[in-house]
């Protein structure tokens, strides 16, 4: 079942409407696609922003001590050691 739709006015600077209209005649899209693409790569964006900042915040609360520092990289070194490397 296809999702509903609403429609929406929006206001354009000339230059980007016509940039926008140039590719979405090449990619043969309609407005309404390319609409929707822009905001949903967007609001991706924005989730992605949400979550790298959660990220650091997390590290900034919490931060790794030397001795797991220390531990990442002894696991590192060896794990790299016992690799199999070509010439």
């Amino acid at each position: 079942m296809p999702s509903k739709t609403v429609k929406v006015a929006v206001s354009l600077p000339v230059d980007e409407y016509r940039q926008v209209e140039k590719a979405r005649k090449q990619l043969n899209i309609s407005r309404s696609a390319v609409i929707t693409r822009a905001l949903k790569c967007w609001m991706a964006a924005s989730r992605d922003q949400d979550r790298v900042r959660a990220y650091v915040d997390g590290y900034l609360r919490d931060p790794e001590t030397s001795a797991e520092v220390a531990l990442f990289h002894a696991l590192a070194s060896e794990s790299l050691a016992t690799e199999a490397w070509e010439e």
